[in-house]
């Protein structure tokens, strides 16, 4: 599931802090745009900035990894028309891990990232 950082059903911050693999002082900000994806009430990811960072919040198995992120068309569903994805863990997206995982759910390689288009 996706859940909006700004939803009030999102327990994480000060109470349940999420961990950065790569930056201990990061955090998750409630403001629109950014979202959560949760696998049995796990948070998986962090979506920031309309999908422009994403960021793994633990260990994650490759099949975890994958669940996680078929979620990310969902949030076309709302206003956005594409998802463009330039950074993953803080590191640029092109040439991660997950570049084969997101190509295969459909995104399309772009100089500096990855973008999913919204079907009509």
């Amino acid at each position: 599931m996706i859940l909006s950082a700004c939803d009030p059903a999102a327990l994480w911050g000060a109470p349940f802090p999420l961990a950065h693999p790569l930056d201990p002082g990061w955090r998750l900000r409630r403001a629109p745009g950014n979202f959560l994806v949760l696998c049995a009430g796990r948070p998986l990811l962090a979506v920031e900035a309309w999908g422009e960072r994403l960021v793994g919040l633990s260990d994650l198995s490759g099949e975890e990894l994958e669940r996680g992120l078929s979620l990310l068309p969902q949030l076309l569903q709302g206003p956005l028309r594409r998802l463009r994805v330039r950074t993953w863990n803080g590191r640029p997206i092109r040439g991660s891990e997950i570049e084969g995982i997101l190509v295969k759910l459909g995104f399309s390689r772009d100089p500096n990232a990855l973008i999913l288009y919204r079907r009509y």
